[in-house]
């Protein structure tokens, strides 16, 4: 009886030192095991994001630094894509300076890669589809001939609003997303503009005694103070593209508006029209001076809705989708055309056109709408357009 208990006794502790061994000598799991301890060693994992490689995880002591494992590769039916490097979430890794201080995943990070699409003016495709780096430029094509009584716009990107393509300004030409082109015919008249810091709404009283109210890190602006004013150069011109030129004293300036970070901000156009006019088109040119980075890309864009920034003609909201304005850079970029609507009736006599802010997201900490800087806007009318009350004092005094 007593050799079977001491035999009995041998083989559990032979036993529980066979388990201790055990775990002691696999590096993964001792890794695991004192990682819960807050003290590392830590596994740092390699996901190539679509690659084409696999790379063998990393053990990594605590505040260690990883090893390069190589540069990945990818391709697929955009074509061959440019490595941009490592990121653990949204921070660029570095294989030198970053510390391991907890069990980490590396994404590759690559640049994107955008279809662009050309297409004849009843939608059908008249090119093959093509793609390009992220920030590619475009090549103007050769403008189409314009049908009887309508004259070339310009290519709209029907993926983004009524944008009208910049080919000339090297930061407008800039393929961001897809891209789907179109061209824009316009009836074979004179544009009429109007400016919208010559809007009477500033110092409306309805906005309290300092009239309309704005946002800005520096604590907010009100009325005059929304209207942004550029010198022009000696030739006579300016880096925003923006219409509306002034003489200050011995300056001379373009205007835009700016600052309409509040829900409820509206400027109004109250025009006359000489006649009723039907498929009257609307244009809007719009700028943007602040935005919200995209996590992949660390681009910074304004995105907005025909619901979130309303345009209105005689009370009626017009539909033009989803507006993106890229490549915002924290100060203003420069201005460019968007299509609001090919198909604007115009009574005879008054009509009403407004642009509302109608949402109050958080696009900053101190910014709480998201709304375009506004330019003008530039109607395609038979009819003769005029602005009884242009307030021309909100710039000359």
């Amino acid at each position: 009886m007593k050799f079977k208990k001491v035999l009995m006794l041998g083989v559990l502790l032979g036993s529980m030192g066979l388990v201790a061994c055990g775990g002691g000598g696999n590096n993964s799991k001792a890794g695991n095991s004192s990682a819960q301890a807050g003290k590392g060693p830590w596994t740092v994992s390699f996901d190539t994001n679509g690659g084409n490689e696999t790379y063998e995880d990393q053990i990594v002591e605590n505040k260690g630094t990883a090893t390069d494992p190589g540069t990945p590769t990818k391709s697929d039916e955009k074509g061959t894509y440019t490595f941009l490097g490592w990121r653990d979430g949204g921070t660029v890794w570095s294989f030198k300076n970053s510390k391991v201080t907890k069990n980490t995943t590396l994404v590759a990070n690559w640049l994107a890669r955008y279809s662009v699409t050309y297409q004849n003016a009843d939608g059908t495709q008249n090119g093959q589809v093509t793609y390009v780096d992220s920030g590619a430029a475009l090549q103007a094509p050769d403008a189409p001939s314009a049908p009887a009584g309508q004259q070339f716009y310009g290519w709209m990107n029907t993926n983004n609003g009524g944008q009208i393509w910049n080919y000339e300004n090297a930061s407008l030409n800039k393929v961001m997303d897809d891209v789907v082109l179109k061209p824009l015919f316009v009836s074979n008249v004179t544009p009429q503009n109007f400016e919208a810091e010559l809007c009477p709404d500033f110092l409306d009283e309805k906005w309290g005694p300092q009239g309309m109210k704005g946002t800005t890190y520096s604590g907010g602006q009100a009325g005059l103070g929304l209207i942004g004013l550029e010198e022009l150069n000696a030739e006579g011109k300016n880096n925003l593209g923006s219409s509306g030129y002034y003489t200050v004293g011995e300056k001379h300036y373009s205007g835009y508006v700016q600052f309409l970070y509040i829900k409820g901000d509206t400027l109004t156009w109250e025009l006359n029209s000489s006649a009723a006019a039907e498929n009257v088109t609307l244009f809007m040119r719009l700028s943007a001076e602040y935005g919200t980075p995209d996590p992949e890309t660390d681009e910074i864009k304004n995105t907005f809705n025909d619901e979130q920034f309303q345009v209105l003609v005689n009370g009626t909201a017009l539909k033009y989708g989803t507006i993106t304005l890229h490549n915002i850079v924290q100060t203003l970029i420069p201005y460019q055309d968007y299509l609001v609507s090919t198909t604007v009736s115009l009574n005879a006599g008054a009509n009403v056109i407004q642009m509302k802010v109608n949402n109050s997201v958080d696009v900053t900490s101190a910014i709480h709408a998201a709304a375009p800087c506004i330019d003008c806007i530039k109607l395609y009318s038979p009819s003769t357009l005029t602005w009884p009350n242009e307030t021309r004092s909100n710039i000359e005094g």
